[in-house]
Parts: C-alpha cells; structure tokens; sequence
C-alpha cells in the first residue's frame, strides 16, 4: 500500500502536481482520487504502527505537491481532505456497521453478538480494536449492539418508502454519515488540543481557530471558494500553511527567540518589539519592495471595505480596520472567518453570518494580491542573498542594493549583516 501511495504521488507530479505546476486544488484533487483509494481500501485491518507508515507517505506526498515548509496537517486541514488515521478510524466504525446490520442467521453477525456479550473483549483483537474507536470518536452506544433492521437481503416488492424497500441498505447509510461526522468531529477536537503547544500546528490553530469550527470540516476552507485566482490561492495556502519564505516559516524557529529580521528592518527600527519576521511584520511594518510602497493602498482599501459594512463589536462598539490588533488583521487578510460576535448594520440576524461571509470575500480579494507581493519581495530578498553567497561576496553588494532602490540611508554593512546573510542563505 506504500509503494503504491508513492506510486500515485510520483504519477501526479508528472501531471504537474507540484509546486508551481497545476492549481492547488487541482492537483490535491487529483492526489486524492489517486492515492487515497488504496487507504480506502484496507485501512480497516492496519495496526496503529502500518497507519504510521502511512500517515509519512501521505505527509511526504502534500510536500512533494505544496513545498517542504508547509505543514501537511494544515494544508490537509485547509483542503478538507482526510489523512491516513481519519480514513482508518471511519472504515473500522464501518465495517462494525456491517457487521452488525446483516441479517440474523448469519454466521459474521452472530459470532460478533456473541464477542460483544464479553466484558472486556481483547484490546489486541480486531473486536477490541472497535470498541476503542467506537468510544473515542463518542459511538459508544453502538458497540451495545444494534438490531438488524430485518431479517432478509431481499427487498420488498410492494414497499412504498427507500427505508422499506432496503431496510439494511438505509440504516447502513444512515450510520456510516454519523460515523464520518463524528470521525471529523473527533480530528477536530485533536487539532483544538494542540493550541498552546510550541510548534507551528499550534500556532495555525490558534490564528485560523474560528475556520476549524466550520461545520464541515471535510470540505475546503472558505477562502479557497472565493473569486481569487489559482496562484492566489496557492499564496495563501502557503502563508497560512508555513510554506512561506518567512524567517517564521523556517524549521525550529519556536525555539529561537533572536531576531530573525531582515537587516533592513533591523537597521530601521533598531527599537522596535517586534523582533519576528512573521505574517504581521510583513503586513504592517516590513521594508522589502515591492509590498513595503503599497502597505499604503492597502491598508486603505480594507479600511474603506471594512468600514462600508459598518461592523460592531460584542459592545456595540464600530469597528475599523486600523484600529485592530495585528493578529486579527494577519487572520482576516488570510481568508480568516470574521469573528462572530461582529453585528453587521445592513444583515438582519438570521442572515448575519452570510453578511459576514461576503465581507470575508472582499477582504480576501483585496489581501491576496498584496500577498502576492510580499512572496515577490521575499523571493527577491532571498536570491540577493544567495547572489552575494554565491560570488563570496562579504558585504552582500546585492542586498544593499535592494536597500538603495528603496532609498533607505542605512549604514555600513555589519558584522551582525554578514552574519545574518549567512544563516539565510542556510536555510534557503
């Protein structure tokens, strides 16, 4: 099953399924349809260690299509596509469904009635296996048992509803869609208990939580359904993922509580808190071109869409845009869902969250091509580097050109500036 999820990953990447290559739901889609199905397939019977060895192959085939810094649990997450341990966990629910909705004479179904009347069925066991999941993923009350809905395959002739014509066939339907549901559900408090944690899936928690209470999580986020174009969603797909240039985005930057700034902001505002080159820093403050000489429009025009749906807050306060914290700002401009507790003037109650929802849409459409820029600028930033790095070159000539075509008057190149140029050319 590995070599063929590998398999299926290697055919899709020379369907352009890579960074780059088809539009990002595209190309999981396409993922999807060819590797999954060997998950579906006989996750059902897998030990927890063969899930794990899968569960790697489907994370090294999101970074083989998406890049090596995103997060695959994100990325996932954000496309509504299941991973290996979501797919086991519903085809074991299921195949107890089965097993417990044939017909009575039935040898399968008997022999799992007579293993269920066990106290502690053995936890090694396939049965004991479903006991567990049913009790975590909150079906307990199915491993009770559940009354075969009749006692014959055969359908009725003369039955007027679906229910009677095919008893089993319905009750089947109707618990595999609970069990599915409460899969999701069951992912999604394992996501929730992962803020506050030190690591970058915690940190997405945190600033997408709102997105994670969406009420399907098996379906993409809502910013990758709005009028944007493919290499735009691509763009926040990364900045929300990890995939980014950021210095945020590197590996073990939680660790790491240094200034992890371009020297040019670092020589710009030598005084400032703000000691991370993350989502925020770029938004607001961050001196790269092109995104540093059009913050000004932008912050403009999502002061001016914001303020036309005239949005309070929970104290009845009026919002603007300006006025929020940099981390809200980060969330919104990401495709981030708008707090729910902001009443919108022209919405009556029950159409408030669509109010809310079309305000997200504009915001987004505004954002995504200044995300766009600051992906150009970082891109720019990185090569410079790289150029210098690459002809020896100490005093990194191309970076500070950067710096003067923004006519900056910043000062000789320091020690700490060759340093840092270092350390980033590492990481790239």
């Amino acid at each position: 099953m590995a070599q063929k999820i590998a398999a299926a990953s290697a055919r899709v990447g020379r369907m352009g399924g890579r960074p780059g290559g088809l539009p990002v739901r595209t190309a999981f889609h396409l993922w999807a349809s060819l590797a999954l199905p060997y998950i579906h397939g006989a996750s059902a019977l897998l030990s927890d260690k063969q899930i794990e060895i899968l569960q790697k192959k489907v994370h090294r085939a999101v970074h083989s299509i998406i890049g090596k810094r995103a997060d695959p649990a994100a990325v996932l997450c954000d496309l509504g596509l299941p991973d290996a341990k979501i797919i086991r966990d519903i085809r074991l629910a299921s195949l107890f469904v089965r097993l417990q909705t044939l017909p009575e004479y039935l040898a399968p179904a008997a022999l799992h009635r007579f293993l269920h009347v066990k106290a502690t069925p053995d936890v090694k066991s396939i049965e004991g296996r479903m006991m567990l999941l049913l009790g975590r993923l909150g079906c307990g009350h199915l491993w009770q048992g559940i009354n075969p809905p009749a006692l014959t395959l055969a359908p009725g002739p003369t039955a007027a509803r679906a229910q009677d014509r095919d008893p089993i066939g319905h009750r089947r339907s109707g618990l595999d869609k609970g069990i599915k549901r409460a899969a999701w559900n069951h992912h999604r408090r394992l996501l929730l208990e992962q803020e506050g944690d030190d690591s970058f899936l915690a940190s997405y928690v945190g600033m997408f939580k709102q997105d994670l209470l969406r009420p399907r999580l098996d379906r993409c986020a809502a910013y990758l359904l709005s009028d944007i174009t493919p290499s735009q969603q691509a763009c926040l797909l990364l900045f929300r993922t990890g995939g980014s240039l950021l210095a945020h985005h590197t590996p073990d930057t939680y660790a790491n509580f240094e200034d992890n700034r371009c020297h040019g902001c670092r020589t710009r505002h030598p005084s400032s808190q703000d000691v991370c080159e993350n989502i925020p820093h770029a938004l607001l403050v961050c001196v790269k071109e092109p995104y540093a000489s059009l913050r000004t429009a932008f912050m403009r025009d999502m002061e001016e869409t914001c303020a036309s749906f005239r949005p309070r807050d929970d104290k009845g306060t009026l919002v603007k845009w300006s006025t929020l914290e940099p981390d809200l700002q980060s969330t919104i401009a990401l495709g981030g869902m708008i707090p729910r507790d902001w009443q919108l003037a022209f919405y009556r109650p029950d159409r408030m969250q669509a109010g809310r929802d079309a305000l997200r849409a504009e915001l987004t459409a505004i954002a995504a091509p200044f995300l766009q820029a600051i992906a150009r600028g970082l891109r720019t930033y990185k090569k410079a580097v790289l150029r210098s790095l690459a002809a020896r070159d100490k005093d990194f000539v191309a970076v500070w050109e950067l710096w003067g075509d923004l006519g900056q008057s910043f000062e000789e190149p320091s020690a700490g500036m060759t340093d840092r140029g270092q350390e980033t050319g590492d990481e790239e």
